[in-house]
């Protein structure tokens, strides 16, 4: 399920949902800024926009969100040897993705490849703020031919628990981090 980043009212009017704001409670386009407005009492942000730049973009730490309600594609950024843990490595590169991951559109990040070698049962690599679940996860998964867990902790070690290091999937493996 697709999470929506804002609500559209009958009036018209867009109510961005922001989980922080900075001190100056402003979100700057390329021809104004825009006074968030008012706080509620949960902690959501409510500016009545009357109208829109033609970017119609917010830009955040880690991501940017199109006020069509489109999250931007990351792309795939690819574990490389110094962001690895505990021995992990890449299986094959030649014939086989190395590891990787992605957040897509709808928010949904994605994990593929093939990793070798590591430690079963500790981390193999760490996914950066904005790309974790708020809760540990587990998901089966393919490791030499035969079952294989892998949990994704809230601090973002994506730990390959159960399985064999001859080799670990991480392909099919998706969520939504909160």
């Amino acid at each position: 399920m697709a999470r929506k980043a804002w609500d559209t009212h009958t009036a018209g009017i867009i109510t961005p949902v922001v989980t922080s704001v900075t001190a100056e409670r402003t979100l700057t386009f390329p021809d104004r800024n825009l006074d968030l407005g008012r706080v509620d009492e949960l902690g959501q942000v409510s500016p009545n926009v009357a109208a829109l730049t033609a970017t119609r973009t917010l830009t955040f730490a880690d991501r940017n969100l199109n006020l069509n309600g489109v999250w931007d594609d990351s792309g795939w950024t690819s574990v490389a040897g110094g962001s690895f843990l505990n021995s992990w490595v890449n299986y094959d590169t030649a014939n086989w993705n190395g590891a990787a991951y992605r957040r897509v559109s709808s928010g949904m990040v994605i994990l593929r490849g093939l990793i070798k070698s590591g430690t079963v049962g500790s981390a193999a690599f760490t996914l950066p703020v904005g790309y974790r679940p708020s809760k540990n996860m587990t998901f089966a998964v393919p490791s030499n031919d035969a079952f294989g867990r892998l949990t994704i902790d809230s601090s973002g070690n994506v730990n390959p628990t159960i399985g064999s290091n001859v080799y670990f999937a991480l392909d099919g493996v998706t969520f939504y981090p909160d």
